[in-house]
């Protein structure tokens, strides 16, 4: 275990996080290059019981996104990553990678969208983080998660 920080956020208000959590991104997020160092904020204590989270920059607190752990609604959802695109992540065991997609959820709920096409993941172990983009074309930057969930 780490020690403990409190954060100030504009989505959760002031919260208590456990250094030990903290999510490590190289780069950053395309569009965030600064924000490197985050946390993923759960409804559930496990994280495969949660198919909503939040991604919670610790270096902004007014940056957060909506994450879904989208094979949790689209089963064969199976994104293909170049090697070249893993970077940090090199090496990980699929046990310890957590995959998610940023969600936009705009005024009418109905519209949420899931950006299929660049994943976010995370080696759970040595608490790395990277936004990827994938290749296959049938995965899109804007995909309904209404659709899914009628499914």
């Amino acid at each position: 275990r780490g020690y403990s920080m409190m954060l100030v956020t504009r989505t959760f208000g002031e919260i208590e996080i456990d250094s030990s959590n903290v999510i490590f991104f190289k780069n950053g997020l395309p569009g965030f290059p600064e924000d490197k160092r985050f946390v993923v904020i759960y409804d559930n204590t496990e994280p495969s019981d949660n198919v909503f989270c939040w991604l919670q920059s610790i270096d902004d607190g007014d940056t957060a996104f909506p994450m879904l752990n989208t094979v949790s609604i689209i089963k064969d959802y199976q994104p293909s990553i170049p090697k070249e695109e893993l970077g940090d992540l090199q090496g990980a065991k699929e046990e310890d990678l957590l995959i998610f997609n940023i969600v936009v959820i705009p005024e009418d709920p109905k519209k949420t969208t899931v950006n299929l096409k660049a994943p976010v993941l995370i080696d759970t172990n040595k608490k790395v983080g990277k936004q990827v983009i994938v290749e296959n074309p049938n995965y899109k930057i804007r995909h309904y998660v209404i659709d899914e969930i009628k499914k």
